[in-house]
């Protein structure tokens, strides 16, 4: 009788955080889709070029501390910023820093370990993520991103649904772009 206790209190546990989780995914779902559609990657891109390099590396920073994304919703974001042309030094700085320094995760280390450490954390991990970007950028591993199969949505136009299907290298689509210019 003990052990059929031990199962339903586990069943009972997994089904509510099952549905806590597939909840959060909808709503992130939802949320990172409005935010796509009214932050489009081309405003950001205007919005962190143009800028000194450091600048640049410090909002794509600073973007991914105050989004509230782990890294499974990161990535789709990061992606979509490449391909809108966004520079590849603040998009890794936007990647670095978001799932592991975000809103949610500063809170808790506040209540947990206090204003010392947690801004000893914010600090360490905002000016690791800028500077990591950095050397990636300066060793050219921009080259190294793969293109995203392209997908027949009839969004886009001709022109690009053309260069995506890889007769263009992903980096030589970006500097056409502009997207490179900047480092």
């Amino acid at each position: 009788m003990f052990e059929i206790n031990n199962v339903v209190t586990a069943g009972k546990f997994f089904l509510i955080i099952a549905g806590e989780l597939i909840g959060i995914f909808v709503a992130v779902a939802f949320i990172i889709g409005l935010l796509l559609e009214y932050l489009p990657p081309a405003r950001i891109k205007k919005f962190l070029t143009g800028r000194m390099i450091g600048m640049q590396y410090f909002l794509g920073a600073l973007l991914g501390a105050v989004t509230p994304f782990c890294s499974c919703s990161t990535v789709p974001i990061l992606s979509g910023l490449l391909k809108g042309g966004v520079p590849f030094g603040p998009v890794m700085a936007f990647l670095f820093s978001s799932p592991v320094l975000n809103p949610v995760i500063i809170g808790l280390f506040l209540m947990l370990l206090g204003f010392k450490v947690t801004a000893v954390y914010v600090g360490v991990t905002f000016i690791g993520a800028m500077l990591t970007a950095a050397m990636l950028s300066k060793l050219g591993l921009v080259r190294d991103v793969k293109p995203l199969a392209s997908i027949a949505c009839g969004c886009c136009p001709a022109n690009l649904e053309a260069e995506d299907s890889g007769s263009v290298p992903f980096n030589v689509r970006m500097k056409r772009a502009g997207a490179y210019s900047a480092r």
